[in-house]
C-alpha cells in the first residue's frame, strides 16, 4: 500500500468514524451530555458546553478529511486529539472502578471497557499514519474508479468492525458451542 493508498484509507476511516459518532450523539443529545457528566471530569456547568463542543469538534473532523488541501491535515489531527482525549477519559472510567456507558456512538447500555480504549488506540494509530502518509504523499492524488473503491470498500469494514469492536472481540473470544 503506498502513502498516498495509506492517507486515502485513513481519511475514509476516521471520516466514517466519525459520522457515526456524530450522528448517534445527535440522535440523543441529552443522552450524550449527561455521558459527559457521568464520567465527573468537568464541572456541572461546563459539562452542556463541553458536550456541544466535542459534537461540533468531530463533525468538523467528518468536513476536514473530506476536503482537498490541508483539510485533512487539520481533520486527522483534530481526531488524533480528540481521540487522546476520549481515551484518556475512558482511562480514567477504568482507573476509577466505575460502571458507565461509552456513549461514543450514542446512547448504549454498554459499560466502558478496555475494548474502547483498544478500538481508540488503533482509530489514534489510522489517524496519525493517515496524517504521516498524507504529508509524505502530498495533496494532490488522482485515484481510478477500481481504487477509490477498493479503498474505500476496506475502510467502510474497518469502520464498522471498529464500531463494534468490543462485540466482534467478545464474539471471537467465545468458545464454540456444540449443537
Amino acid at each position: 500500500m503506498s502513502a498516498t493508498d495509506l492517507a486515502l484509507f485513513a481519511r475514509i476511516l476516521i471520516g466514517l468514524t466519525f459520522a457515526a459518532t456524530v450522528v448517534g450523539k445527535l440522535r440523543d443529545p441529552a443522552s450524550f451530555g449527561d455521558a459527559v457528566d457521568d464520567f465527573k471530569i468537568f464541572v456541572r456547568r461546563a459539562v452542556r458546553p463541553v458536550a456541544t463542543t466535542l459534537i461540533v469538534a468531530e463533525a468538523a473532523v467528518c468536513v476536514l478529511v473530506a476536503l482537498p488541501g490541508p483539510g485533512p491535515v487539520a481533520g486527522l489531527g483534530l481526531a488524533g486529539v480528540l481521540l487522546l482525549a476520549y481515551t484518556a477519559a475512558l482511562g480514567t472510567v477504568l482507573a476509577r472502578r466505575m460502571t458507565l456507558g461509552c456513549n461514543c456512538f450514542g446512547a448504549s447500555p454498554r459499560v466502558v471497557s478496555r475494548h474502547d480504549i483498544a478500538r481508540n488506540v488503533l482509530l489514534l494509530c489510522g489517524a496519525i499514519g493517515g496524517l504521516v502518509a498524507y504529508v509524505l504523499a502530498g495533496p494532490h492524488h488522482a485515484y481510478d474508479a477500481a481504487r477509490l473503491t477498493l479503498l474505500a470498500g476496506t475502510a467502510t469494514a474497518a469502520t464498522l468492525l471498529l464500531a463494534n469492536f468490543a462485540d466482534v472481540v467478545e464474539t471471537v473470544r467465545k468458545p464454540m458451542s456444540a449443537e
